[in-house]
């Protein structure tokens, strides 16, 4: 049931990116400026919330490698002090 539930989720936060855009798009060729700010205030909300339903695998394995790439860099800078001493 929760799979059904996330994946619904998914969906509908995908259309409302996809309208969004749409939106955007509209607003820029019709020059509308009220129009181009609620979408962008739309798009805040859209990279807030929905960003972690839409793309969480992504963001998952992004922090992964980031806390990778720090313990490497971590252990490089322990070695280059020993080095220097």
């Amino acid at each position: 049931m929760q799979r059904k539930e996330t994946h619904s989720a998914k969906i509908w936060w995908s259309l409302a990116l996809f309208i969004n855009v749409l939106l955007m798009i509209l607003a820029i060729f019709t020059k509308n400026i009220p129009g181009c700010l609620a979408v962008i205030v739309f798009g805040i909300y859209l990279s807030k919330y929905g960003d972690p339903v839409i793309f969480a695998d992504y963001n998952r394995k992004r922090e992964e490698k980031y806390q990778q790439a720090q313990k490497k860099r971590q252990e490089y800078l322990r070695k280059k002090e020993e080095d220097a001493s």
